[in-house]
């Protein structure tokens, strides 16, 4: 759902026996970030129906094999506009030559995030090596589709228009064994576009509809994510961390260790509530040693040396990411408008943002991080989102891991139980916010083949925790 920087630490892997049977799943981080230009204006586009079709072809320096386009309304509704779009996703062929095969409509994160052009490699890669053909989306506003300040009118940036274009590409494409997927904010826009299409029996309905980082609602105030991390970090890390309870939640009549303020040790600590235990340990090898052997890790200078190293890329991080403010606020949400319009009118009523963590009377909390808030340029929406708002009855498979901070257990209980569809779930125990590309992405392919066989039960490749049995 929502990208924070994550710097990688120290590359020295740590040795002791704890921490190498977790990493005898080692999975690969991929990140793919794309980027949406344009400037956000309230009434942009009124009075502008009589124009011609908006053509915004961002596509030139990405793969193309299998670039097509389509024309859409603007606006779906007839509202705000009358105008078209010319509106560019991408059909890729499987790897494997298999006949007549199942479709994956992908939806990736963001809101902000697109998925054209990255067909070969990581994920996408595997489901084609498995013989799934792919329909790779950018929604309006991102990459591809990308759009300048004035094209549109505000009010057509949204997760229903971005599902009504997705409808009229499975009708261009005459779509009929087909999977919808989607990752984090991609569960948002998956679930509202599969609720349409069940209310559409003139199209073909998904055989499936597969989530993972499930996000199911909005938030109640923008402090509510930064509380989820903290439920995560308070009654999960410990279990494979012990050292983290005894470390941060024990009171204030300690200094943090190695005089390292309490600050550092939660931006530390903040990468787990994304990537879960196994990429964590990966990416931390200096916390990881530390923590396996504290408190003898006290008096390890070695480790002491990685964590102050590690602390001086943490200080240049934050100097060079100034505070939001408020003279410059509309030009910060006009670099990134289509994640913070949708963001504030149907996640949140506040930018999540303007929060942070701080250790208060022995206890960490999330407090006002006294930065502007961007969501004031976005008046929230009178419907945010809500997936009990859209009933779906194509069958759900759902993948989420304990120890995902940003999207945590809560939301897909809450997916889960206002969906009247055959359900079927996947827990991960200490999984993170990506698990097809990390704690599973040594037998992703495994899982997808399956699915592509339509049987879901994987007590064949994952073991009772959720892990890897084998390697693909």
């Amino acid at each position: 759902m929502l990208f924070h920087f994550f710097r990688t630490p120290s590359r020295e892997r740590p040795t002791n026996e704890a921490t190498m049977r977790r990493l005898g799943r080692r999975p690969s981080l991929t990140t793919a970030v794309a980027l949406a230009g344009g400037v956000f204006a309230a009434n942009a586009g009124f009075g502008q129906s009589t124009q011609g079709p908006i053509s915004n072809n961002h596509c030139q320096v990405l793969e193309t094999v299998g670039l097509k386009s389509i024309m859409v309304p603007l606006d779906h509704t007839g509202t705000h506009s009358n105008r078209k779009l010319t509106y560019f996703y991408q059909a890729v062929e499987n790897s494997t030559g298999t006949k007549n095969p199942k479709t994956v409509i992908y939806l990736t994160g963001g809101p902000g995030s697109g998925s054209i052009g990255t067909s070969g490699s990581g994920f996408l890669k595997k489901l084609r090596g498995v013989g799934l053909n792919l329909i790779l989306i950018d929604p309006r506003g991102v990459a591809c589709n990308g759009l300048e300040m004035g094209d549109v009118p505000d009010q057509v940036i949204t997760t229903h228009q971005t599902a009504l274009d997705i409808v009229e590409v499975i009708k261009a494409e005459g779509l009929r064994d087909y999977i919808v997927m989607g990752q984090s904010y991609g569960t948002m826009l998956g679930t509202v576009l599969t609720s349409i299409i069940n209310q559409m029996p003139s199209i073909e309905q998904p055989d499936l509809l597969v989530l993972e980082g499930i996000f199911s609602r909005h938030l109640a105030h923008g402090a509510e994510y930064m509380l989820n991390e903290i439920d995560v970090l308070r009654n999960e890390m410990p279990k494979h961390f012990p050292a983290v309870k005894e470390l941060l939640f024990s009171g204030v009549d300690r200094p943090p260790p190695f005089d390292l303020p309490f600050e550092y040790w939660i931006h530390v600590l903040e990468g787990y509530t994304r990537l879960g235990v196994e990429t964590f340990v990966l990416l931390n090898p200096a916390f990881t040693r530390f923590a396996d052997n504290y408190p003898d890790s006290l008096n390890d200078q070695k480790i002491k040396a990685d964590l102050d190293r590690d602390y001086k890329d943490y200080l240049e991080y934050w100097e060079d990411t100034p505070p939001i403010k408020s003279k410059w606020i509309r030009e910060y949400a006009a670099r990134n408008y289509v994640y913070y319009s949708i963001m504030c009118k149907e996640m949140s009523r506040q930018d999540v943002g303007g929060f942070s963590k701080k250790m208060i009377d022995g206890r960490l909390s999330a407090i006002p991080n006294g930065n502007a808030d961007v969501c004031d340029v976005f008046p929230f929406s009178d419907a945010p989102y809500d997936s009990k708002d859209y009933p779906i009855s194509t069958p759900t498979l759902y993948f989420y891991g304990t120890s995902d901070g940003q999207t945590p257990k809560s939301y897909f209980v809450h997916h889960y139980d206002n969906s009247f569809a055959s359900k079927e779930v996947v827990s991960v125990a200490g999984g993170g916010h990506g698990l097809f590309g990390m704690d599973l992405e040594v037998c992703t392919s495994q899982i997808w083949a399956q699915i592509a066989d339509g049987r879901l039960d994987f007590t064949n490749i994952l073991d009772q925790d959720g892990y890897c049995l084998r390697p693909d």
